[in-house]
C-alpha cells in the first residue's frame, strides 16, 4: 500500500472544496469509481485499484492499495497524484 500526505494550512472544509475539483479528474484518468462515504472521506475503486482521500484539519492522506499489474506503476501513481495534490493544496 503507498500513502501521500500532504500538508496544508487550509482548514477541512476549505480542503475539501479544493479537492472536490480535483479528484473527479483522478477518478477520471485512472477510471476509477469515488464517492464520499462521510464529510471528509472519499473512497475510489476500479480495476487494480483502491483507496481513499482523508481530509484533516492540516492534512490530505491519500491510501491507494494497487493490485499486481499495477504495482510496477506505483511510483508514477503516486508522483501524479501527490503533483495534482500539491496544484490545488497550495
Amino acid at each position: 500500500m503507498a500513502r501521500i500526505t500532504k500538508n496544508h494550512s487550509l482548514g477541512k472544509t476549505e480542503a475539501k472544496k479544493r479537492l472536490e475539483q480535483v479528484i473527479p479528474n483522478i477518478a477520471n484518468e485512472y477510471s476509477l469509481k469515488y464517492k464520499w462515504v462521510n464529510d471528509y472521506t472519499a473512497s475510489f475503486e476500479g480495476s487494480g485499484a483502491k483507496g481513499q482521500f482523508v481530509i484533516t484539519e492540516n492534512s490530505v492522506e491519500v491510501d491507494i492499495s494497487l493490485g499486481f499489474f499495477l504495482k510496477v506503476f506505483e511510483g508514477k501513481i503516486t508522483a501524479a497524484i501527490s503533483e495534482k495534490l500539491d496544484g490545488v493544496l497550495g
